[in-house]
């Protein structure tokens, strides 16, 4: 919904949009999987995976304000997001 109202979109940098491996598997799962894993553990070591787990999704959603202007979860999969105005 987001890309849709800033009209944006997630290209790959040849400008092909991403298939489903660079555009979910790359982009999305291994950000979400360390920010929420640590959640889902019996084990919590006093609550430090659970810390690191929201540092990793605040930082990772800082880094949009970096001079790249990319997420982590963009450099990880190699994606970029455009203005498409």
């Amino acid at each position: 919904m987001g890309k849709i109202l800033l009209r944006t979109c997630v290209v790959m940098a040849d400008g092909q949009l991403p298939g489903f491996v660079h555009g979910v598997a790359l982009r999305v799962w291994p950000v979400l999987a360390v920010s929420i894993l640590p959640f889902l553990s019996p084990v919590t070591a006093g609550g430090g995976l659970q810390m690191l787990g929201l540092m990793v999704a605040i930082v990772d959603g800082l880094a949009i304000f970096s001079p790249a202007v990319d997420a982590i979860h963009d450099r990880l999969a190699g994606t970029y997001v455009i203005d498409v105005r």
